[in-house]
């Protein structure tokens, strides 16, 4: 098919029919749009109209309620009651007529009455007679002729007893002209039925008469809407479309739900969619003018753009014929023109970019081929490929890559093809062969389908690899020695190769797995840390340090585990190496556990009886010499405190202190003299003949008495240590990351047995993820301290209490820690002086008056923080402490 028919059907024939259903398609989308827009105006309108409707007749009852309290009829007095109310009808326009009727006369008048719509099956005087609100079904009032509804409202006097009711003729006119009356647009009709589908106001236009039934004689088109809609009238919440006679409504009715009433709007079809008809004709007539000019397109596009483009493509076709000179006629200034013109210069760039593709083709350093798709022969070859393969350029043309064992069958040639033919390329795929001398020659070459139809050509490019062959066979040859020499050397050995960044790989030879009891390739390509292999692993990285830096590590002592969990201690030796250009470690165990165990038991032997006796009796010596030291520093302790102004009450400290120390220190000078004694009855035992019986007495007693002196001197340094708290050394705490939640948490578990013992409950409320960079042994002490104290001092004897620990994080990346009791508190003298050194109201009775003391110290001095104690006798203890998440670098 032509170019111009092919336009006429492919481009003009679709955009008439695309615009033929894009005018249905849109005439469609209007109707709807208009549907849609209808609907919220019918729904508005109808809630519009029950909105006035009910406020209406909310209105009426409101008015109707206050004439009900008026005094004349809250006392019941006829003689004020019918002048009341023939001053009522007079002065309203909304009522008609107004009807006392006194609670004697609600029973005969409910069996009188017509059925209302309050109670239907007790009547309205019944709903009345137990102080309900009534309203009647609307009727005509035979005096006035006027449309009327009827309600009523119970009246109560001054105690809330009901004396009657009182009721009313509404007027429904005014009420339902202004309901109706408010119509959304032109041609909208809005009708008013009430429960027996009677027409009170409104109609589609016809003559009816108020309250007559809507039927065929009376009100024809409300009777046809009415009957359509059926029992949907209340359900249905859309338009609906109703045909009556000649003429297409669509109808929303809605409900009145107090009165039982119903509202209907309706609207005629032809005025709904009188702008869609008028559009679609607009339509029509701009299609047919849209054709005529398509028409008159395409015969002036055939003139001056088809013709130039024919002559374009022959000279096209002659170039692809390989007439390198073929060009095409330049007529005009126009685009065609340009067209023609840049075809030439493209004509011209051709040719120049084949010469130049001939140039790098022949000089291009590595094999270049040619080969037709059609049946795989070479067309062309450059200079590089005949020099590698050893033929002349002639002799290669014509020849299959079979020929010069690049291909190994016609059947991989072929799945070669259809490869090519598939993805347009080939990876580089490596081959080995011969050339013409027969030396062997490796080749990686890569190929790219080029062209068209059946000019396409195969390019193939190569690289001539066989040196680096050569050299990789060495390579190999050499490695596979050196794996034989290390997997059979009778010493265990390892190979690690370094790698930055992650867990370095090594492998073992045999003679390891043997010596250190793992299964033969179990622990091949782990590092040693993934199976806890060296016992400290700072020791593992400094042997590799010493290597990297001096390339060898010579008899190293090290501690290495064993597969049954057993240390060993070995000699480790080690070689830096690089293999392949990779940083390689060779190191060998050598297990000397057992040569050390016998030496040490040979030393062992060589320590006689008396030497022990003699180290355990200087080690008394030595205990004793401590606790002189430690008098003398607790009596250097108290003159310091004497000198100091403010602990001037060191008088009474000193004889509690002494109090605590006098048992430890009394019983360690007791066990000594104990010693001494035993000491010189040993000796003169051993005067006489010492008997295995004597010595074995004189152990037991030197054991016992080592157990209580030790711990009279575990007590003694325990109350020392903590005076020197006071003056902590800060550079023996460990600093780390951890989170506060779980610090605090774990001194609640250890102080749990203490505070069960004394009754008190530990309350914890801390959010986790609190980090911190701080020393968690002194905010530890600092919690048991505190918590602590509270025990001792808090609570009464016998009496549990609550101590609770809270934390939140503050701006600025700190942390506000508070630790509160509910026990006796303390008074204002005692709070001054809560944080000063030796300060306790239980001196003698297990109090240093340290503990607050440190808890300054630390939060203030290691922590970085600041502290504040807040108490009131009877309320408890309050301590808050601020503390940042990271901690000041401490001072050297």
């Amino acid at each position: 098919m032509k170019l111009l028919p092919r336009i006429v059907v492919s481009v003009i024939a679709p955009m008439l029919a695309l615009g033929g259903v894009a005018l249905y398609g849109g005439s469609l989308l209007l109707q709807s749009s208009l549907l849609d827009e209808q609907q919220e105006r019918a729904q508005a309108t109808l809630a519009q109209s029950i909105s006035r409707l009910t406020l209406e007749l909310g209105g009426a009852r409101d008015a109707l309620r206050m004439l009900a309290r008026s005094e004349s009829l809250v006392q019941a007095n006829p003689a004020h009651i019918t002048p009341a109310l023939r001053g009522w009808e007079g002065a309203s326009d909304r009522f008609e007529a107004f009807q006392f009727l006194p609670q004697q006369g609600l029973a005969a008048a409910a069996a009188q009455s017509e059925t209302w719509s309050r109670n239907p099956a007790a009547g309205p005087y019944a709903a009345l007679m137990v102080g309900h609100e009534a309203v009647a079904a609307p009727a005509i009032n035979e005096s006035s002729g006027d449309l009327i509804l009827q309600i009523a409202t119970p009246v109560f006097d001054e105690r809330g007893r009901q004396v009657g009711a009182l009721l009313a003729n509404l007027k429904l006119e005014q009420m339902l002209s202004f309901a109706i009356g408010n119509g959304a647009q032109r041609d909208a009709r809005l009708m008013v039925l009430d429960a027996k589908a009677r027409l009170l106001a409104g109609g589609l236009g016809e003559e009816g008469q108020a309250l007559s039934p809507a039927n065929a004689a009376s009100q024809p088109q409300a009777h046809a809407v009415t009957a359509a809609l059926g029992n949907q009238a209340h359900a249905s919440t859309r338009l609906q479309r109703v045909a009556i006679g000649d003429k297409v409504w669509h109808v929303l009715a809605k409900p009145l739900p107090e009165l039982g009433w119903q509202v209907i709007y309706a609207l005629p079809e032809a005025s709904l969619f009188e702008r869609v008809g008028n559009l679609q004709l607009l339509g029509l007539l701009g299609l047919a003018l849209c054709a005529l000019l398509a028409l008159t397109g395409a015969l002036l596009l055939r003139r001056f753009v088809l013709r130039p483009l024919l002559q374009l493509s022959l000279a096209q076709q002659r170039l692809q014929a390989g007439d390198r000179h073929a060009r095409a006629p330049i007529v005009g200034n126009d685009e065609i023109s340009d067209l023609a013109r840049s075809f030439n210069v493209m004509a011209e760039n051709l040719d120049a970019t084949e010469q130049r593709f001939r140039m790098i083709f022949d000089a291009f350093p590595h094999p270049i081929t040619l080969a037709s798709f059609q049946d795989g022969n070479y067309v062309d070859v450059n200079p590089a490929f005949a020099q590698a393969l050893g033929v002349s350029a002639q002799q290669a043309i014509g020849r299959s890559p079979i020929d010069f064992g690049l291909v190994a069958s016609m059947e991989d040639m072929l799945a070669k093809g259809r490869e090519l033919d598939r993805t347009g390329r080939l990876p580089a795929v490596m081959v080995q062969t011969k050339n013409a001398q027969g030396e062997a020659l490796w080749l990686t070459y890569s190929s790219r389908l080029i062209g068209q139809g059946r000019a396409r050509l195969v390019l193939a490019v190569a690289t001539d690899i066989t040196e680096l062959k050569t050299v990789e066979a060495q390579l190999r040859q050499s490695e596979q020695s050196l794996t034989a020499l290390f997997e059979y050397a009778p010493l265990p050995m390892a190979r690690t190769r370094l790698v930055s960044g992650s867990d370095s790989p090594t492998f073992w030879n045999r003679a390891w797995y043997k010596a250190f009891g793992y299964a033969p390739g179990s622990c091949d390509n782990k590092p040693s840390t993934q199976f806890d292999f060296w016992i400290d692993p700072a020791e593992r990285n400094r042997f590799v340090d010493e290597m990297l830096k001096h390339e060898a590590a010579i008899s190293g002592q090290a501690l290495l585990r064993h597969a049954d969990g057993s240390v060993r201690q070995c000699e480790v030796s080690g070689r830096y190496i690089d293999v392949h250009g990779e940083r390689t470690v060779i190191a060998s165990y050598l297990d000397v556990t057992e040569k050390l165990r016998i030496a040490a038991e040979l030393s062992q032997l060589n320590i006689s009886l008396e030497a022990r006796v003699a180290e355990r009796t200087d080690e008394l010596a030595r205990r004793n010499q401590d606790l002189d030291e430690a008098l003398s520093v607790l009596k250097h302790a108290q003159a310091e405190l004497v000198r100091t102004e403010k602990l001037a009450s060191l008088g009474s400290l000193v004889a509690g202190i002494a109090h605590e120390l006098n048992t430890p220190i009394g019983n360690a000078m007791l066990m000594a003299s104990t010693l001494a004694a035993r000491q010189t009855a040993f000796e003169a035992a051993i005067a006489d003949g010492l008997r295995r019986s004597t010595l074995q007495i004189f152990l037991d007693g030197l054991r016992e008495a080592s157990t209580m002196l030790e711990a009279s001197l575990s007590r003694a340094a325990e109350l020392i240590s903590s005076f020197k708290q006071v003056a902590v050394d800060q550079s023996s705490y460990q600093r780390r990351s951890f989170d506060l939640r779980e610090v605090l948490h774990e001194t609640a578990l250890s102080l749990g047995p203490s505070l069960k013992l004394s009754g008190t409950r530990l309350a914890e409320d801390v959010p986790p993820g609190l980090q911190m960079d701080s020393y968690p042994g002194p905010l530890i002490q600092v919690f048991m301290n505190i918590v602590n104290n509270a025990v001792l001092h808090a609570f009464e004897p016998g009496r549990p209490g609550c101590v609770s620990i809270m934390a939140r994080a503050l701006p600025e990346d700190s942390v506000l820690i508070e630790i509160a009791d509910d026990g006796r508190g303390m008074p204002a003298e005692h709070l001054q002086r809560a944080f000063d050194p030796f300060f306790t109201t239980k001196l003698g009775q297990g109090g240093s008056g340290l503990g607050l003391h440190i808890v300054y110290n630390l939060v203030t001095g290691l922590l970085g923080g600041q502290v504040r104690l807040n108490s009131e006798v009877g309320l408890g203890t309050r301590i808050s402490i601020e503390i940042p998440c990271r901690a000041p670098q401490e001072q050297s």
